[in-house]
């Protein structure tokens, strides 16, 4: 089974790593992984932040998410 691209839209940095931790653990069940950075390389997964109006990337933790063993970085913009 191969699956490509997902989306996941949560309220906060909190619920955004609790889907994603229930995600890979389905995904896992199945035989599917979501490739995010292990040992220096690379996370194919990215997050990116829509900040409120007013707001801007600074005002929030943007930081890697950590995750599964590994990191998630966020992005500015998302590229297909």
């Amino acid at each position: 089974m191969y699956a490509d691209d997902k989306t996941k839209l949560s309220d906060s940095r909190e619920n955004l790593l609790k889907s994603l931790q229930l995600i890979l653990t389905v995904f896992r069940q199945v035989g599917l992984i979501c490739p995010v950075g292990h040992n220096g390389f690379k996370s194919k997964d990215e997050a990116m932040y829509s900040p409120a109006t007013g707001l801007s990337c600074q005002d929030s933790d943007t930081n890697p998410l950590e995750i599964d063993g590994g990191k998630a970085p966020f992005t500015l913009n998302l590229n297909f």
